[in-house]
């Protein structure tokens, strides 16, 4: 947030006229930090998104999926003797 407001206040002198070989220097500064820390945040979202898919795979509980028959032939292992 700093720097989006130096960077305001830097073009705006620069909009005046105020010394524009110095005024660049200072934007290029200041949009360099921008971009280390945006690189700073998306490296530190990829890593969040690493973690959660590692935290989701590891205790995801998937409910297995069985067809009628297989229904019905564990209740028949039991003692089941209904229609078919």
């Amino acid at each position: 947030m700093e720097e989006m407001e130096s960077l305001g206040e830097v073009v705006e002198e620069l909009a005046h006229g105020e010394n524009c070989r110095e005024k660049i220097v200072q934007v290029k500064r200041i949009m360099g930090a921008m971009h280390q820390y945006q690189r700073g945040v998306s490296n530190a979202y990829e890593r969040i998104a690493e973690v959660t898919k590692a935290f989701n795979k590891a205790f995801l509980y998937r409910e297995e999926s069985y067809s009628t028959q297989t229904i019905l032939d564990i209740f028949r292992s039991y003692g089941y003797e209904g229609d078919d």
